[in-house]
């Protein structure tokens, strides 16, 4: 087990995402700002733009890059390479959230992780959106992600998630090996090959196109409820902007 910055154990390096919640989110919720939608959606989100975080931490970075590289209004793929390849929206965060250290040079002690809000606050400072709203509860995240696009899911990642079906399905059973965030991406009424016909979300992971179904993995949208009502998150960026490149880089300062 590896231990974050905020104490926490995690069983996998790529498992690090760190719990931070601000009461004032409570007052920009997603359903402030959601339209009329159908019952099912999924944003297109082309193979190129899909991340792999490898062995390194940075999920946050990689589900917040797939969010921005994905309709309505996605940002150019340079500006999301530019930050996958420079961390220019993890670094900076973990120089701004509450804990001490990370993985940017010279970090002292060196630590992985970071938070949702963390991110979420320094993406919106380079210029990627004017504004974010939350979703605290399923149906709320459901129905941001058909009428809104795609949304960050910050969860516990369970040992039965880590390893999808060859059809992509995953289960939120066993203990959890550590906090992940992902990109929500859709939500579908999916028929599997073993017969069963689950409502569930379609979620864009970052661990490379051999992972689930060519990136993307199922999870029944029941036990995405049980996994938000266990310190899980999910945020919504809006105003997108399509950044084209980040004309500065954040200081570590």
């Amino acid at each position: 087990m590896l231990t974050l910055r905020d104490g926490t154990k995690t069983a996998d390096a790529k498992l690090d995402r760190l719990v931070q919640f601000d009461p004032k989110s409570r007052n920009h919720p997603v359903t402030d700002v959601l339209p009329d939608a159908s019952k099912q959606r999924t944003w297109r989100l082309e193979r190129p733009r899909m991340g792999d975080q490898k062995n390194e931490g940075a999920c946050i970075e990689f589900a917040f890059t797939h969010v921005l590289a994905a309709p309505p209004f996605p940002s150019a793929l340079a500006a999301v390479r530019q930050v996958r390849s420079k961390h220019l929206l993890y670094w900076p965060a973990q120089v701004r959230d509450p804990w001490p250290g990370g993985s940017y040079p010279g970090a002292d002690p060196v630590y992985e992780g970071t938070s949702t809000l963390a991110v979420l606050q320094v993406a919106k400072e380079l210029g990627f959106f004017d504004a974010y709203h939350w979703a605290f509860t399923l149906e709320q995240v459901v129905q941001g992600i058909l009428g809104m696009g795609p949304a960050v899911l910050g969860l516990n990642w369970k040992a039965g998630m880590a390893s999808p079906r060859s059809d992509g399905l995953i289960e939120a059973t066993g203990g959890a090996d550590g906090g992940h965030c992902v990109a929500g991406i859709g939500i579908d009424h999916k028929r599997f090959p073993d017969g069963r016909v689950l409502d569930v979300v379609v979620i864009a992971q970052s661990w490379g196109l051999a992972h689930g179904d060519r990136g993307r993995v199922y999870l029944p949208l029941d036990q995405l409820g049980e996994l938000l009502a266990d310190q899980g998150e999910c945020a919504f960026v809006t105003q997108r902007t399509g950044l084209q490149s980040v004309p500065v880089a954040p200081s570590l300062a």
